[in-house]
C-alpha cells in the first residue's frame, strides 16, 4: 500500500503544481488542457485501485459551461451516467456534476473544472472509472449501483491528499449510500 501511494504522489504532485509542458499531446483544450501523460497516469490509477483492467481506448475529454450541460441531459438512464456532487469544494466557478457518455465514451468535465486541485482531479478519477467499467463492458442493477466503484475510486483519490468526499464535496455517509444503491 505505501509502495501505491508513493508511487501515485511521486506522479501526482508534478501534475498537480505546475502547468503541462507545451510539448505534451494535449487530449482537449478548451478553457483547461488535459494531457496524454496526466489521463494515461489517471487510468493505470483508476484501474490499479478498482480493481477494473486498463484500457489503451482513452476516452474523449471536453469542458463544458453549464448552458451545454442540460443538453446532454440522457434521454435513456443507461446512456450517460451523471454524478451529482454537492457544491464542489465551495467553488462557485465549478458546476457541481460531472458527466460520462457511454455511447460515444466521452467525459464531460463541468465548467470551471482545473487540473490543479485534488477535488477536481477527483472528478476526473471518478469518470475515468466509469470509462474503465463501459469499456470493460460491466453492468450494473441500476445507475447508482455503478457509481459505488467510481465513488470509492473519487474517494482514495482525496485521501492521498488527506481530505475526503464529505470535506472536499459534502458528500457524508448517508448521501453516498443515496447515490450508490439500487431504489426501488
Amino acid at each position: 500500500m505505501l509502495k501505491i501511494l508513493t508511487l501515485s504522489a511521486a506522479l501526482l504532485i508534478p501534475a498537480l503544481v505546475g502547468p503541462a509542458s507545451a510539448q505534451s499531446t494535449f487530449l482537449a483544450i478548451e478553457n483547461e488542457r488535459v494531457d496524454f501523460p496526466l489521463l494515461t497516469m489517471v487510468i493505470e490509477w483508476a484501474a490499479n485501485i478498482s480493481g477494473l483492467p486498463a484500457t489503451r481506448q482513452l476516452p474523449t475529454i471536453r469542458q463544458t459551461i453549464a448552458a451545454q450541460v442540460s443538453d446532454l441531459e440522457p434521454r435513456k438512464a443507461t446512456s450517460i451516467t451523471r454524478t451529482e456532487l454537492a457544491a464542489a469544494s465551495g467553488r462557485p466557478d465549478v458546476q457541481s456534476a460531472i458527466l460520462y457518455d457511454d455511447a460515444t465514451r466521452t467525459i464531460v468535465l463541468p465548467a470551471g473544472w482545473t487540473s490543479r486541485t485534488a477535488a477536481d482531479m477527483s472528478l476526473l478519477v471518478h469518470a475515468v472509472v466509469n470509462h474503465l467499467q463501459n469499456v470493460g463492458g460491466h453492468r450494473y442493477a441500476c445507475p447508482q449501483a455503478r457509481s459505488a466503484l467510481a465513488y470509492d475510486a473519487q474517494d482514495r483519490w482525496l485521501q492521498l491528499f488527506f481530505t475526503n468526499l464529505e470535506d472536499a464535496f459534502g458528500i457524508d455517509p448517508s448521501a453516498l449510500k443515496m447515490n450508490t444503491h439500487c431504489l426501488p
